[in-house]
């Protein structure tokens, strides 16, 4: 079986060493330096060639630097090189997306306090262009929090829900094709195409493509070792152009274990990776549904996994309304050793609409009870979750062992 944690070690490589003198590329030094216009090329190339001028020459010496006073300044690295620490990385939304427009700077501040809450546990980048990085390093005055250099990254990608269309697995990192219905061809292409173009800058190893499949992340949970519920929504999505034979082999070669269910709550427009999470190896965790509805997902669940999947319900506190995903906490980020929850009684905008501190604590307390991994919570405020953005969408996962994982009651 081919590992694929190499990944976390490729990028966070790049994030505390390239990483610095790489986004100082067409920016302005808040500590007074003028631009280094050749320091991604410089840093890429230092190790293979020497420099051919004079200009270019010196280049690299103020990048050596910049980059050394920037280590002096931050005394250490924002990542820690650990094997047991994941990698998350996020997808900063551009000032020139219309999409987010109306809440880029809120959703710039989330994700800085995001990162940081991630940092104290996993390792996290934050992907950005270069016109939206000022608001993210500190150098622009309406986002009030920053990061630090080597937790971020200059790159183009589309949109922030990274998670759906980064390549990802289990048993393989699989880059399948990113073309949700209620997105126009041409900008999901755009997507797909963003996230290639950094796979191959940054020379990010994918085990395989499967680019015939149109395969979202948001229509799979999986547990990160060698299981994965799949929404039957792929199998419309892809009906005429792959046999349904062939994409069950694809999505058990990607995943191992497969079952196909209906989304639950299919009546509304949550995502199936907003309805249910993997809190362990073995225990998926479901908001309360009707008893018909709990009885159907039991039933297919045990036809494939039999025993080996228990499943815990937690209240879901949804408005009448159904605007995105507030008050779901089965929205869970998971990584191998920690569970990022969801809590929404800290922001005034959900306790106008019921939600309250209390029943974060309840719910907390019973993931904490049902699980061996670390469960942190993380506020998420009324505007962000009303969009339907979670904290997994967020978040594209690397892990640093995966292959290592498999179990021996597998």
């Amino acid at each position: 079986m081919q590992r694929h944690g190499v990944q976390a070690t490729q990028i966070s490589a790049i994030s505390t060493q390239c990483l610095n003198a790489a986004i100082l590329y067409d920016r302005s030094v808040s500590i007074g330096y003028d631009r280094c216009s050749n320091s991604s090329s410089t840093c890429s190339s230092s190790s293979n060639s020497s420099s051919n001028s004079t200009d270019s020459g010196s280049s690299a010496h103020l990048c050596a630097l910049l980059l050394l006073l920037t280590q002096r300044i931050q005394a250490e690295f924002f990542n820690v090189h650990k094997p047991d620490r994941a990698l998350i990385v996020l997808s900063a939304p551009s000032i020139w997306d219309d999409n987010y427009h109306d809440l880029f700077e809120t959703i710039i501040a989330f994700q800085i306090e995001f990162a940081k809450t991630i940092h104290e546990h996993d390792n996290v980048v934050i992907l950005a262009d270069k016109h939206t990085l000022p608001y993210l390093d500190g150098r622009s005055p309406s986002v009030k929090s920053r990061l630090p250099l080597d937790a971020l990254i200059q790159a183009s990608v589309y949109d922030i829900n990274i998670r759906d269309f980064a390549p990802f697995g289990v048993r393989q990192l699989v880059k399948f094709s990113y073309r949700p219905p209620n997105f126009a061809t041409i900008a999901a292409r755009q997507i797909d195409e963003s996230i290639k173009r950094f796979i191959e800058d940054y020379k990010i190893r994918v085990d395989k493509k499967e680019l015939e499949l149109i395969l979202s992340a948001q229509h799979v949970v999986d547990n990160g070792i060698n299981r994965a519920i799949i929404d039957k929504r792929v199998l419309d999505e892809n009906q005429g152009k792959v046999p349904e034979w062939a994409i069950m082999i694809k999505l058990f070669n990607a995943f191992r274990k497969v079952t196909i269910v209906d989304n639950p709550m299919n009546t509304t427009q949550l995502r199936l990776d907003d309805v249910m999470s993997f809190i362990d190896d073995q225990i998926l965790v479901i908001p309360t549904l009707d008893k018909d509805m709990r009885a159907y997902l039991d039933a297919e669940l045990f036809k494939k996994f039999r025993d080996e999947v228990m499943l815990i319900d937690l209240p879901a506190y949804l408005d009448k309304d159904r605007r995105g995903n507030c008050g779901m906490y089965t929205a869970i980020l998971a990584t191998d050793k920690f569970l990022y929850v969801p809590v929404f009684g800290n922001d005034p905008g959900n306790w106008k609409r019921g939600h309250s501190t209390m029943m974060d604590k309840i719910i907390i307390h019973m993931i904490e009870v049902n699980t061996r991994k670390t469960v942190v919570p993380v506020n998420v405020p009324r505007t962000i979750c009303e969009r339907g953005i979670s904290l997994r969408s967020l978040a594209w996962t690397l892990r640093g062992n995966v292959a290592d994982h498999e179990r021996d009651t597998v």
